[in-house]
């Protein structure tokens, strides 16, 4: 686990680190955040998940990523729930960095990815895509709040990621590219039934 928590961040590039590090965020959001972030990353290696984890991420990293990210914290927040505790949408997007670091070193180690992502470019992207899932769903069944994903967007969300979210709303949670999130949503439809099946 200590690798782990050393490596959980190796994706991300030191500005990105250093913009993250300075943002001036709640001692208590903070650590709540990092407990989150905990769950997160033992949900991907935990040896009772670990082979789901590795089967969601198998493919175009630009699809399953971001699928099975939003399925990863899905996962997390439940399990809180289950335990009486409630995630806030500040305290996901504050972790979400760190799930989404993990996953594309988890599956770069693996192997398990179309191709692998080295550059800050590859990453950028799938961030976004997995921020605009994120967005997109959570605005679609209400579970986010147009004005609390602005002012969560204002402390953990980069310049990129921001103006994901505010395109989403303008456009009333229409998808800014309706096919690539169609495959995305379709991709985790399809492994979550299969998870589900065979459990």
């Amino acid at each position: 686990m200590e690798n782990q928590t050393n490596n959980q961040q190796s994706a991300l590039s030191p500005e990105t680190n250093q913009q993250m590090s300075q943002e001036q965020v709640d001692p208590q959001v903070k650590q709540k955040i990092e407990g989150y972030s905990t769950v997160l990353i033992n949900l991907i290696h935990d040896d009772k998940t670990a082979n789901e984890v590795l089967n969601m991420l198998k493919g175009d990293p630009f699809i399953t990523v971001p699928s099975t990210a939003n399925h990863v914290n899905e996962t997390g927040v439940n399990l809180m729930k289950h335990a009486g505790m409630d995630v806030t949408t500040d305290v996901q997007f504050g972790a979400s960095s760190v799930l989404i670091s993990d996953l594309i070193d988890t599956g770069n180690a693996a192997g398990v990815f179309t191709e692998d992502v080295t550059s800050q470019d590859q990453i950028q992207a799938i961030m976004e895509d997995t921020y605009q899932l994120y967005i997109q769903k959570g605005l679609k069944n209400k579970t986010i709040d147009p004005i609390k994903l602005q002012l969560d967007a204002e402390q953990f969300m980069t310049p990129e990621m921001k103006n994901v979210g505010d395109k989403l709303m303008q456009k009333h949670s229409v998808p800014a590219e309706p096919d690539k999130r169609a495959v995305i949503d379709q991709y985790a439809t399809r492994k979550m039934k299969e998870v589900t099946n065979e459990s």
